[in-house]
């Protein structure tokens, strides 16, 4: 029951609203995260850290049964909200999809109602419409995608199948390299002598004129 509550704030849903609404492949797994979160009478500020950057964390917090990465699932509310199949304007569509991210993180996680900033300095809190436009570049500047939860056996099979092709990628690397530091020195080289060709005495700062050998032109 308190996991519903979380959710509201953060307006979970499993569609994307509107005429079509669409449903949201795994929005359920956000739903079971903060479940188990609950369960697990997980840290508030661990809870938070995770919904703000959980894909970003160093040491990610693992499922105890299954292994895999709960941390990266807290980022997902912030595709959990409405969006149109096919707007008219993607541009509006785009600025309302982000709005909706900045009204919901913010009286979430802070209690105020910057989104009101959208046109017009706050008239009774402190934010600037500059401050709205600083959070929306943060959001806009963030690539949304989907992500996978596998689980360890399955992490183990994909490492294998990997193996070999990080060893080919690393001779490859080293190959080129090589490749590199040789090309560099041979273009020194060439470089200095070809400085040799265009090198002429430098121009004295005692005379008013410079004369050139003639060249023969048809």
């Amino acid at each position: 029951r308190w996991a519903r509550h979380w959710l509201d704030l953060v307006r979970y849903a499993e569609t994307a609203g509107h005429e079509f609404d669409y449903e949201l492949d795994y929005a359920w797994q956000y739903r079971d995260y903060v479940v188990r979160a609950l369960n697990q009478d997980l840290p508030y500020n661990q809870f938070v850290m995770e919904h703000l950057a959980g894909d970003l964390l160093p040491e990610p917090r693992r499922n105890p049964q299954q292994k895999f990465n709960e941390s990266l699932i807290g980022t997902a509310f912030y595709w959990l909200g409405p969006g149109k199949h096919s707007p008219v304007d993607l541009r509006a569509e785009e600025c309302d999809r982000f709005d909706n991210q900045i009204d919901v993180i913010t009286k979430t996680f802070l209690g105020l109602t910057v989104a009101c900033a959208r046109c017009h300095d706050h008239k009774f809190d402190p934010f600037l419409a500059g401050d709205y436009y600083s959070l929306y570049a943060t959001f806009a500047g963030t690539v949304h995608g989907p992500r996978e939860v596998s689980t360890e056996q399955a992490r183990s099979e994909r490492a294998a199948r990997l193996e070999p092709l990080h060893a080919e990628q690393a001779k490859l690397a080293q190959e080129r390299e090589t490749f590199e530091k040789e090309l560099l020195a041979r273009a020194a080289e060439a470089e200095a002598e070809a400085a040799k060709s265009w090198t002429r005495p430098k121009a004295s700062r005692y005379e008013t004129e410079e004369t050139f050998p003639p060249e023969q032109v048809k």
